[in-house]
């Protein structure tokens, strides 16, 4: 069986490895797709909030999201995010079920 996701279980980079090891610590269960989906959304907003600098205004922060290229990323493939069109673009990710427990497709 072969799944498209967001996430890819056990995480692809370093950010998303470090992600599931505190998400399976503060609740006892590994994190699904929403959850990675959720905390990659926060991150962009906060790192837009940053870019925004002293002028914090919605017109700043929607300026900031749009300007969002190879952004870095615990979801799709690759770990990068783009806005295009006002809407995120990363590759999907892969995965599949080994020993009963989803894995990334080889």
């Amino acid at each position: 069986m072969i799944i498209v996701t967001d996430y890819s279980p056990g995480g692809i980079n370093e950010e998303g490895k470090k992600f599931e090891a505190d998400y399976l610590k503060a609740y006892g269960s590994a994190p699904e797709n929403w959850s990675a989906v959720g905390y990659s959304q926060m991150k962009l907003i906060a790192w837009a909030i940053k870019q925004a600098g002293a002028n914090v205004t919605r017109e700043a922060i929607r300026d900031a999201i749009a300007s969002a290229k190879d952004w870095p990323t615990i979801i799709g493939m690759t770990g990068k995010l783009t806005i295009t069109d006002r809407l995120p673009e990363y590759d999907a990710a892969i995965i599949t079920v080994k020993d009963g427990k989803f894995v990334a497709a080889p």
